[in-house]
């Protein structure tokens, strides 16, 4: 009976040491946020909230469709993405463009909505600034 408990103790250590060593590789691991690709029409806007950024106020948006077996409906695209890229928005500011980049759900500073990592930008047509937006 002595045996059999010290042989299930030491079986006990033996799974624990061999287990937290495969765990601990993963503990400082955050799942990546979520991309996708979009295209959508609206007004940069430059923001001062959170600290000074510009941002894309939508107009009109299109998702393209996942294709595959695990297809489903495309997400409702946001009223406001916070721009990131490549470009200088600020010859942008205030002109009506339509964006199209990998946007990024998952927290960030600005926390005015996600983040559009801006790959292709075109100025459709000029807009008269409102002072509302």
């Amino acid at each position: 009976m002595r045996k059999a408990v010290v042989l299930l103790v030491l079986a006990a250590f033996a799974v624990v040491a061999l287990a937290v060593p495969a765990f601990a590789g993963s503990i400082d691991r955050v799942s990546p946020p979520r991309e996708r690709t979009v295209t959508v029409v609206g007004k940069v806007v430059h923001s001062t909230i959170s600290r000074p950024h510009y941002e894309l106020v939508v107009v009109a948006a299109q998702v393209p469709p996942l294709l595959g077996p695990v297809a489903r409906p495309p997400a409702q695209p946001a009223q406001r993405y916070v721009l990131t890229g490549p470009f200088n928005f600020k010859a942008y500011e205030g002109k009506l463009v339509q964006a199209t980049g990998q946007v990024v759900d998952g927290p960030n500073i600005y926390m005015r909505g996600p983040i559009l990592r801006v790959i292709r930008i075109i100025e459709p047509l000029p807009v008269a600034k409102d002072p509302a937006v």
